[in-house]
């Protein structure tokens, strides 16, 4: 499985739940237009630890919440951090002010922490170092930044033929080449 070729040494209950997160996360990407009321709700929700009111949200809540389970409760609180802005970013790309901006002088830097953002490749980089394998958060911690990076720049190369297909203009390279004044073909070379 994928998760097996990711995470080959992490304990099988980590990789349950990075399995599990992996495709709450990649189901809320692509249905957030069709339960935007609920995920409105869901952080106030998740913060009064009241239910959520759809059932994937609700799972996605309980997995947060077990997030402590596996990892260092700093690390935790970064996951779940991330995680919640996800979730945020789900929403953002729902809005209409959204969808109508066009790449203005001075934005540039928004593709990108747009991207650092929906990419959640902070998570993904802390799923590497799951408590029971490396409790020692000062091995890894300063890995994590540049980890961040090549993680979004991975996620951008597979994610632009998908994004191509659907016609979806508002993905990273395509923001880029908009801020630029560049082609998408150029863009994505650079």
């Amino acid at each position: 499985t994928f998760i097996q070729k990711m995470y080959p040494y992490h304990p099988l209950d980590v990789k349950v739940y990075v399995a599990v997160y992996g495709w709450l996360v990649f189901i809320i990407d692509d249905k957030t237009g069709s339960i935007v009321k609920d995920v409105e709700e869901f952080q106030q929700r998740f913060f009064s630890n009241v239910s959520q009111q759809n059932a994937l949200l609700e799972l996605f809540a309980v997995t947060l919440k077990q997030t402590h389970d596996h990892y260092d409760p700093i690390t935790a609180r970064f996951i779940v951090l991330s995680s919640l802005a996800f979730v945020n970013i789900c929403l953002l790309e729902t809005r209409r002010e959204y969808q109508a901006m066009s790449a203005k002088r001075g934005g540039e830097k928004l593709a990108y922490r747009f991207r650092d953002k929906e990419g959640i490749c902070e998570v993904y980089a802390y799923f590497c170092f799951p408590k029971a394998k490396c409790p020692d958060i000062s091995v890894f911690l300063q890995a994590i930044p540049d980890m961040c990076i090549l993680i979004n720049y991975i996620n951008d190369l597979f994610s632009f033929y998908k994004e191509e297909l659907a016609e979806d203009m508002k993905n990273y390279i395509h923001k880029r080449a908009g801020y630029d004044r560049k082609d998408v073909a150029d863009r994505i070379q650079t």
